[in-house]
């Protein structure tokens, strides 16, 4: 038999985005996934299928329902690195935060995040989403009709490149830089790498995701081998991971 453990509430406790832990609840819910007779029986397809009812989860959907008040201070901080643009002005990378506060710097639209990851607006002109989960959504909605709309949609920042284990005791050494691109072709870099030219190209259709850390990179593996890319803003180091698995949804939609 294969048993299944759903976790709600773990990553309000200890966000991505967010340096600091906060104290919490989180449930844990086990299930019976499968028997033995059902791992014989099913396809594919059905083991898939049922893996993802059980196993998908929506913290914020959770929250919104159980309502836990989470304690911890400077609530908000980080939170510029996972929503990076304005709702009301439609702002790229002008996303600031302090203490329990997030605002764009080009229009003052913002908001004060509550101990139950609710949005307050900070005035009632400002617009803002019910939570953080439908910012996001909203963010990927606006790049979407950016896509959509531009032929010749790309990304292009200059990166350092870094590899693991170059350089005793340290896990990633700078090892060369040069221009990352993204567009529907797919990722691309052209630099150097150890002082030589250097080039990696991985087309969308290789690509369904781009891992990321806030406010830190881009990561891949290629061949077996891992890169790390720093953006000099590293602040839309997301934005580089949430087009990325937007540019492979439509392509994939047209296929």
């Amino acid at each position: 038999p294969v048993m299944a453990l759903h976790m709600d509430g773990a990553y309000l406790t200890r966000p991505k985005w967010s340096k600091v832990d906060r104290k919490g609840r989180v449930d844990i819910k086990t299930t019976l996934l499968f028997t033995p007779r059902q791992l014989k029986e099913m396809s594919d397809d059905e083991l898939y299928d049922r893996m993802k009812e059980v196993l998908t989860t929506d913290d914020f959907a959770w929250q919104k329902e159980n309502r836990v008040r989470f304690r911890g201070g400077k609530f908000a901080e980080g939170l510029e690195n996972l929503l990076y643009a304005c709702p009301k002005c439609g702002g790229m990378l002008t996303t600031v935060t302090k203490g329990n506060k997030i605002e764009c710097c080009a229009c003052g639209n913002g908001a004060k995040l509550n101990n139950y990851y609710e949005f307050e607006k900070l005035s009632q002109d400002c617009v803002i989403p019910e939570n953080i989960a439908d910012w996001f959504d909203l963010l990927k909605e606006k790049e979407t009709e950016a896509i959509l709309s531009d032929e010749n949609f790309e990304m292009r920042s200059h990166v350092v490149i870094r590899r693991p284990y170059r350089k005793k005791l340290e896990w990633l050494s700078e090892v060369g830089d040069g221009t990352l691109i993204l567009n529907r072709n797919g990722l691309r870099f052209e630099g150097t790498q150890d002082g030589q030219a250097f080039e990696l190209e991985v087309p969308t259709a290789s690509m369904p995701a781009l891992a990321f850390g806030c406010n830190q990179h881009v990561t891949l593996y290629k061949d077996g081998e891992y890169y790390s890319f720093v953006p000099d803003n590293r602040q839309e180091s997301v934005r580089w991971s949430v087009v990325a698995e937007l540019l492979y949804n439509l392509q994939s939609e047209k296929e």
